[in-house]
């Protein structure tokens, strides 16, 4: 995923600064965040804006997203685009991020680019869906999202969730925390890598300012590195686990022997146990399982084992109450769905606008000749060589042109093609449109 341009700065989840901020409602006044957080992005920036950054965004909010945000006002303005913060449907704070005005391909580009980080994210929102309730619930608490995105005539446009400014790497003293509420903070950054592995992906980058605070409340932002946990890293500081063990150094107030280093040691490990075990009150389960994390880190081993340590009576005891606070109408009765459309929307995601190759208007060319008399009618088929089977095609809408026989199998679109189709041999061809 891409970051916001000259807006953005290393990080990426969102929400304001409150304490930073006043919406212009009910004549009450308005005062400028210093920083806002969001699913992709990070963004910095300090005092109001100059009269004619505003002039200029106020006059490419496109007139078609008046109705779905109430009390939006810019926050930020670059080259290419203006940020807005506003409230949505859902009266969920969100950032808007519009385009400034291009040509017809920069505007397809830019949508491009934001087209595929919002995929990315609303497919991990909906694998959350598909693991279920309990996990659907851990994503909408603590996984903002893109909500949005679509074209207007200045540009595009690109909806994500806002989330906390303050981060984690400042909870163990700066922020005043109480040890009940550094415990909560702790579960959740254990619940919420959790039900980032629970759907077989893992982050990858929690370093300090990508899990974010507003006030107790966590999220985790910039979903930029996922991978498997298969492909997951198993070392440094984008280990998943090895910042379950650094941040809960610091949340514990664990001495400096106990801090993780990089790369993690055996020592350290015993170190940071003792300390968990007073930070816990030593209950069993939850050692038993932070042992499993720590030597496992140590070993740079394949298995984080967030998922036994997240099951532990200490970190269940102390899980906040379940709360949506990144709610998407996109998941929609998700929870209700059939295996059947389960299996399209998993098609659809891999093979998007797939067609039948054998309903194309270019898959059959008819050619009739006359001599002497006599009519002969030849048809050529598209990919119909003897000895030979084809599950896909990357197809031309240009007749007689030769098609890309066996192509387009992984979903991906190449070269000058017109679109990928699918034969009736491949399993997903009732499917395709």
């Amino acid at each position: 995923m891409k970051v916001f341009g000259v807006l953005a700065q290393a990080c990426l989840g969102a929400r304001v600064d409150r304490h930073a901020l006043e919406l212009e409602t009910g004549g009450r006044s308005m005062m400028m965040a210093q920083s806002v957080s969001m699913a992709n992005g990070f963004l910095n920036f300090s005092g109001a804006l100059d009269s004619k950054a505003n002039k200029i965004c106020d006059s490419i909010w496109p007139d078609e997203l008046s109705g779905k945000f109430r009390d939006k006002f810019v926050v930020g303005s670059g080259a290419t685009a203006c940020v807005f913060l506003g409230y949505d449907s859902t009266n969920t704070l969100v950032a808007i991020k519009v385009g400034k005005g291009s040509s017809g391909k920069g505007i397809d580009a830019a949508f491009a680019s934001w087209k595929a980080e919002c995929d990315d994210m609303q497919s991990m929102r909906m694998k959350g869906c598909r693991a279920g309730k309990e996990i659907l619930q851990m994503h909408e608490q603590y996984l903002p999202t893109c909500t949005d995105l679509g074209k207007h005539k200045h540009g595009a446009y690109y909806v994500m969730h806002a989330a906390g400014t303050s981060m984690i790497k400042d909870a163990g003293d700066v922020l005043g925390f109480s040890t009940k509420v550094k415990q909560e903070v702790f579960a959740q950054l254990v619940a919420s890598t959790y039900a980032l592995h629970a759907v077989d992906l893992t982050h990858n980058d929690l370093h300090g300012q990508n899990i974010v605070l507003d006030g107790s409340q966590l999220a985790l932002i910039d979903f930029g590195s996922l991978k498997t946990l298969e492909r997951s890293w198993k070392r440094d500081y984008k280990r998943d686990s090895n910042a379950i063990w650094r941040w809960g150094a610091v949340l514990g107030n664990c001495p400096a022997k106990a801090q993780w280093p990089n790369p993690p040691t055996s020592s350290a490990a015993v170190a940071f146990l003792a300390c968990m075990k007073d930070f816990s009150g030593n209950d069993p389960t939850f050692m038993s399982s932070m042992k499993k994390l720590v030597d496992g880190d140590v070993k740079e081993g394949k298995e984080h084992f967030v998922d036994e340590v997240f099951k532990s009576n200490f970190l269940q005891t102390n899980l906040p109450a379940q709360k949506s606070y990144y709610p998407w109408v996109g998941t929609g009765d998700c929870l209700a769905w059939s295996k059947d459309k389960w299996s399209k929307f998993e098609f659809d995601e891999q093979f998007p606008k797939y067609r039948k190759c054998d309903t194309l208007k270019t898959f059959k060319t008819i050619k009739t000749k006359t001599k002497k008399g006599k009519t002969r009618v030849t048809e050529t088929l598209q990919c119909n060589i003897p000895g030979q089977n084809f599950d896909s095609a990357c197809y031309s809408n240009t007749a007689g042109k030769i098609w890309a026989c066996g192509g387009c199998a992984t979903g991906i679109v190449g070269g000058d093609a017109d679109g990928g189709c699918l034969f009736p041999s491949h399993p997903g061809y009732k499917f395709a449109v």
